[in-house]
C-alpha cells in the first residue's frame, strides 16, 4: 500500500470505463457529446463515521483482515477531514485511510482531477437493489448532489445511470 500512482492512475483507480462519445447534435437543439470522454462513476464508497450509517460500503473488509475491493484508492493527495481509518492496518502498525463518496469535498477533488486530464464527463451508476432502504437511498442522493455539484462548479457534464 506504499505504491504511490500518478495522477493519471488514481483517475483510473475511480472511474471504471471511458468512452469516446460521437454523435451529432439533437434534434431541438439539444447539446449532445459529440467527441466527449465520458466515464463511469460509481460513488458507491462508503465509510464508517461519514454520517451514513452504513458502515464500510463496498471496501469489502472481511473478518480475517483483507479485503474485496479491485483497487486500493490512493487518498494522498486527500486532507484530514476527507479521510476514515479503516480496519486495514499499513506495514508500520498505522490505519490505512479511505475516502467516502458521501464526501462533497471528495467528490469535488475527483471531479477536478476529471477535467485535469481531459475527462468530460460521467455516467454516475445507481442501482435498484441500492434503493431499497431509506439509509441507502438518502447516501445515494447524497453522493447525486455530490456528483452535480462538482460537475457544475468544474464545468463537467454528468448523466445518471
Amino acid at each position: 500500500m506504499h505504491h504511490r500512482t500518478s495522477p493519471a492512475g488514481r483517475v483510473s483507480a475511480l472511474i471504471a470505463v471511458a468512452l469516446l462519445i460521437t454523435s451529432a447534435r439533437a434534434p431541438g437543439g439539444h447539446p449532445v457529446l459529440t467527441g466527449a470522454v465520458m466515464c463511469g462513476y460509481q460513488g458507491w464508497f462508503a465509510a464508517e463515521g461519514d454520517g451514513a450509517g452504513l458502515g464500510w460500503q463496498h471496501y469489502g473488509f472481511r473478518k480475517d483482515g483483507g479485503c474485496t475491493i479491485d483497487l486500493w484508492p490512493d487518498v494522498s493527495e486527500l486532507e484530514k477531514d476527507e479521510l476514515f481509518e479503516s480496519p486495514l492496518k499499513f506495514a508500520d502498525g498505522r490505519p490505512a485511510p479511505v475516502f467516502s463518496s458521501g464526501n462533497q469535498k471528495t467528490v469535488q477533488r475527483h471531479f477536478e482531477w476529471m477535467r485535469g486530464h481531459g475527462i468530460d464527463g460521467v455516467f454516475l451508476q445507481r442501482f435498484g437493489t441500492t434503493l431499497k432502504s431509506d439509509r441507502q437511498r438518502a447516501f445515494n442522493d447524497r453522493v447525486l448532489e455530490n456528483v452535480r455539484s462538482a460537475a457544475a462548479k468544474t464545468g463537467r457534464a454528468w448523466a445518471l445511470m
